[in-house]
């Protein structure tokens, strides 16, 4: 993309499904007239991949290229904690645990009525693989379409699903634990070293 001095000045306008269709060539120039240059669309996994390998990205083909007619450049924000149910099921191993033990499981979400919030713990290979696959799907739909000027790749980061959750902390499923002593190994070295910096008897790393 070549440089540019002019000021973005967008507005948010999608997550599927809403609005409707009905409603988005009238809306995209009402934008535009506004003085708006800019549109952020959601993409979201669980509404692009509704069944294994499955794309479906008619919506926001059709809304891409309305924003090129108008003449408003597109931010797609990736929204891959909106996983797709199907996925969910695979593997409940991943789903998101407190320390307690109580287990997350996939629901709608206030702020995506598509559902599928808030997906599994990333810390599974699988599950990291996986959303690797969706946000590559994206990227490579859309990487050359003239109006897509910017992939917004989970653009508010925290722990999922932490947002719905504020005093609990995650995660503590299996695969989160793995990694964490992993990682503990590898600072330490020795369990013994730990256990004399943490003032802990500890008899196994597990």
């Amino acid at each position: 993309m070549e440089p540019t001095n002019r000021f973005v000045y967008g507005t948010q306008y999608y997550r599927p499904p809403f609005p409707d269709r009905f409603h988005w060539r009238e809306d995209l120039a009402c934008i535009r007239d506004n003085s708006f240059n800019t549109v952020k669309l959601w993409a979201v996994w669980s509404w692009i991949e509704p069944s294994c390998g499955q794309y479906r990205f008619d919506d926001l083909d059709e809304l891409v290229d309305l924003c090129q007619e108008v003449g408003l450049d597109v931010v797609l924000n990736l929204i891959p904690e909106g996983m797709p149910y199907w996925f969910f099921a695979l593997h409940p191993d991943a789903r998101y645990r407190m320390a307690d033990g109580q287990v997350v499981e996939q629901s709608g979400a206030a702020n995506l009525p598509s559902g599928g919030s808030p997906g599994l713990c990333a810390d599974k290979a699988d599950v990291q693989a996986a959303i690797g696959g969706f946000l590559d799907a994206v990227v490579r739909r859309y990487q050359a379409h003239p109006a897509v000027k910017v992939f917004d790749v989970w653009n508010e980061p925290h722990m999922e699903p932490i947002w719905d959750y504020p005093r609990a902390l995650f995660c503590y499923c299996e695969h989160s634990q793995a990694r964490f002593r992993n990682w503990l190994q590898r600072l330490y070295g020795d369990l013994q070293v730990l256990n004399a910096t943490w003032m802990r008897a500890y008899g196994s790393w597990e």
